[in-house]
């Protein structure tokens, strides 16, 4: 008899995480808004590695979906974040060496599921990247650019607030490859291939908010 029971209890078990995991009513389109820091690693081209231009870049996201079903959505991302320099020597020159970076991406999301307020989510988005780094130096400013491919993937804990709202936390590993260069200083101005492109990688950590409609 014990036997006989525990496939009935392992159905019972897996009938109520399902029915936990489903929530309410979906609403197709997601609106989303990300806030955080990224820590620079790997290598921008062949002996230039990323943490020596930066200490990191606090940045910003948006992000637009649609739920193509109760676990997918598909969609686009913008972020931004601003580069801060690892190498000036007064304020004013500091301020003048912020640069930037910046990522479009397409994106696919799998709900995981919703247990009461709890509902997390895995994302995983390819796009292209443009990081610049400027270094002032009394008022003479060099700018190195690079573009290429990038790709992430994130976790998102999120809590419901209300049956539109919810608030959480994303962490991401972004990565990709540039593989164009550009560098713009006093007498030079020159753009090409990378020399020897290699990985670079931005982990990051954020406070993340969406909105269903």
């Amino acid at each position: 008899m014990r036997c006989e029971a525990w496939p009935l209890g392992a159905m019972m078990v897996v009938v109520a995480v399902a029915r936990g995991a489903q929530g309410g009513e979906v609403r197709p389109v997601e609106l989303g808004a990300t806030v955080g820091y990224a820590l620079p690693a790997g290598s921008l081209e062949s002996g230039s590695r990323m943490s020596d231009l930066t200490f990191g870049a606090p940045f910003g996201g948006l992000d637009a979906a649609y739920r193509v079903n109760r676990a997918w959505a598909i969609g686009a991302s913008f972020a931004y974040g601003v580069t801060t320099p690892t190498l000036c020597a007064t304020f004013s020159d500091c301020t003048s060496s912020l640069g930037h970076d910046e990522t479009l991406a397409l994106l696919g999301r799998w709900h995981v599921g919703r247990w009461g307020r709890f509902a997390p989510a895995v994302e995983g988005q390819i796009g292209y990247e443009w990081f610049s780094a400027s270094l002032s130096d009394n008022g003479a400013v060099s700018e190195r650019s690079y573009g290429g491919i990038s790709a992430a993937l994130a976790a998102d804990a999120l809590f419901a607030v209300t049956t539109r709202l919810a608030v959480g936390l994303r962490a991401e590993l972004r990565g990709g490859v540039f593989h164009r260069a550009t560098l713009v200083a006093p007498g030079i101005d020159a753009s090409g291939p990378t020399e020897g492109p290699t990985l670079h990688l931005w982990p990051t950590l954020g406070a993340r908010a969406t909105a269903t409609f």
